[in-house]
């Protein structure tokens, strides 16, 4: 694997893919309809693995590195209260 860089479009991605996983979960949590809760399970589990792919090539501050790490934790919470196994 190539080294981690300063990659602002990176950092992005991954807040974007973050953020995004965490409304899906948000919604798989809240959904009374189990087909729309495991299609929000799988999308919020498609934006954690994505993420946890770019992250791994990115440089990061400590500020951004709290922050990511802060939104990775809490994806990783909601995903666990869903039954995933991460």
């Amino acid at each position: 694997m190539a080294e981690p860089h300063v990659w602002p479009e990176g950092l992005e991605f991954v807040r974007t893919d973050l953020e995004t996983g965490i409304t899906f979960s948000r919604l798989a949590l809240d959904a009374d309809d189990e087909d729309k809760r495991a299609r929000n399970r799988a999308n919020a589990r498609k934006g954690y693995n994505t993420a946890l792919r770019q992250w791994e090539k990115l440089l990061l501050t400590p500020a951004e590195s709290a922050e990511i790490g802060a939104k990775f934790n809490h994806l990783k919470a909601n995903l666990e209260k869903l039954g995933e196994v991460l």
